[in-house]
């Protein structure tokens, strides 16, 4: 963290604290870190923001990239004309290799494993990340859905709504966990 008068590690900060503090809640489902628990509080304002909370967790920052010198309007015409060629070659490759047995894209489909991918890989066995993925589709809507909720029906069934599916998010994902551990998956 680079600001001068935030913490060194997340973990200390009041982010940190506040995740740690729900996490053993999330432990009979495979997931009681702060890490996983601090992403699923922000994915209350948006799904897609629990990847991008557990990038910065997990991760942190990138690395800050070199200054590239600046680029004339031809030069940057001419990136855009070959990025483009490319996309399209590339969008055809990928439409006929949907023909059963055509492969035109080879080893280039081949994916790189990123960071994040690394990260995860190592913070969680393939079980806790089924419970974690299943409690993430079935836990609270976002924060927009809930306001829409609330406008709708009202505070009761809004609330209710909120509580009766993360409790079901929970319910499913501590099960799914339970017996998987229990099969000899975990």
């Amino acid at each position: 963290m680079s600001i001068p008068w935030g913490v060194e590690n997340p973990r200390d900060s009041l982010f940190g604290k506040t995740s740690a503090a729900i996490a053993p809640v999330l432990a009979p489902a495979g997931f009681d870190t702060w890490e996983a628990a601090g992403s699923l509080v922000t994915g209350f304002v948006a799904k897609e923001v629990v990847v991008g909370t557990m990038s910065q967790i997990y991760v942190g920052e990138a690395e800050e990239e070199e200054v590239e010198e600046p680029t004339t309007f031809f030069q940057d015409v001419g990136e855009i004309v070959v990025s483009f060629w490319d996309a399209t070659v590339d969008t055809v490759k990928l439409t006929i290799s949907l023909i059963p047995g055509v492969d035109l894209m080879g080893e280039e489909a081949e994916e790189e494993d990123t960071a994040l991918m690394d990260a995860l890989q190592e913070s969680f066995t393939p079980l806790q990340a089924v419970a974690f993925n299943v409690f993430v589709l079935l836990y609270i809507p976002c924060m927009v859905a809930v306001a829409a909720q609330r406008q709708e029906y009202g505070n009761k069934w809004m609330l209710f709504s909120a509580g009766y599916l993360t409790l079901l998010g929970w319910v499913v994902a501590t099960l799914i966990y339970q017996v998987g551990s229990l099969l000899g998956f975990g």
